[in-house]
């Protein structure tokens, strides 16, 4: 008998495949007469399905097509990122976009800014989404003159958080800085009443 395994990335699982099969002589295997397959969800590392495919002879379309059933699912199919939550909040002359996606190396939080002339995104991981909200509370619940910059180091990445103030009022600056990205900002109004532009962005994190 002799094992042989194979590891595939496609989709939302890796298929860990174990397939075993008779000798026919020295440096000759037969076709497998069963595989076993094992399919890993990123999220959760622990097997969670296994099958056997059984084949009786070379000529048998089971272990072919089994396989090439599974290289369907690969992301390229199915597109890089999948979008599981979205949401918008409009507040003065923006639109904010949160897209909560999902790829093989995890979830995210993309944050969007848009005005009639400018776009710009940053990218939240999910475990700092909480990290998030702690920040905004704070310049929220913070009196002005009381309220400092903030650095929040997540993984790669580095997000500064500024307040300052125009002619259309006071503001909090969020950068995003990494490595593998240029530096990009999204600016969330305060709002001419307090802190309510402040609040609204938290906010939208609970419904």
């Amino acid at each position: 008998m002799e094992h042989l395994e194979c590891r595939i990335l496609s989709g939302y699982f890796y298929f860990n495949a174990t397939a075993t099969g008779a000798s026919d002589g020295p440096g000759q295997t037969s076709w497998p007469q069963t595989l076993t397959l094992t399919l890993i969800s990123p999220r959760d590392p622990s097997p969670s399905i296994a099958l056997e495919e059984p084949s009786s002879c070379p000529g048998d379309l089971g272990f072919l097509g089994l396989f090439v059933g599974l290289q369907r699912w690969r992301w390229e199919d199915r597109g890089n990122d999948v979008e599981l939550v979205c949401k918008t909040l409009q507040f003065e002359h923006k639109l904010f976009y949160f897209d909560l996606k999902e790829n093989p190396r995890g979830r995210y939080l993309k944050i969007s800014e848009k005005t009639s002339a400018t776009r710009s995104t940053i990218i939240v991981p999910v475990n700092g989404i909480v990290w998030f909200l702690d920040l905004f509370n704070y310049y929220i619940n913070t009196d002005e003159r009381d309220a400092f910059s903030k650095e929040l180091k997540l993984d790669t990445k580095v997000f500064y958080f500024d307040i300052g103030e125009n002619k259309r009022g006071r503001f909090l600056k969020v950068s995003e800085a990494s490595a593998n990205r240029n530096r990009s900002t999204i600016i969330v109004p305060a709002g001419s009443s307090g802190e309510e532009g402040w609040a609204a962005f938290r906010n939208i994190y609970w419904k």
